[in-house]
């Protein structure tokens, strides 16, 4: 969502480098949320198997490559429209 609707620095995707930071972000997201789905799954289907430790450990490690592609997005975002 823009936060300026006639476009300019706040518009989201506004420039390539914001674009592919976004599909990025957007691709680290879904892959958290299918982690979290398996964890969820995982507990819901209470087998006493081990595993439940991986299952944490991926979500742990979707959600720190997540906050990796949002802390890029951020600086790409700031940098916007200033020269490098």
């Amino acid at each position: 969502m823009a936060l300026n609707t006639v476009g300019g620095r706040n518009t989201p995707n506004s420039s390539p480098r914001m674009a592919d930071a976004a599909v990025e972000v957007m691709h680290k997201y879904q892959e958290l949320g299918r982690d979290i789905e398996l964890l969820r799954d995982f507990l819901a289907a209470r087998d006493e198997r081990a595993g439940i430790d991986l299952r944490i450990a991926a979500c742990f490690l979707s959600c720190s490559t997540l906050a990796q592609f949002l802390a890029k997005m951020q600086i790409a975002a700031l940098n916007e429209g200033r020269v490098l």
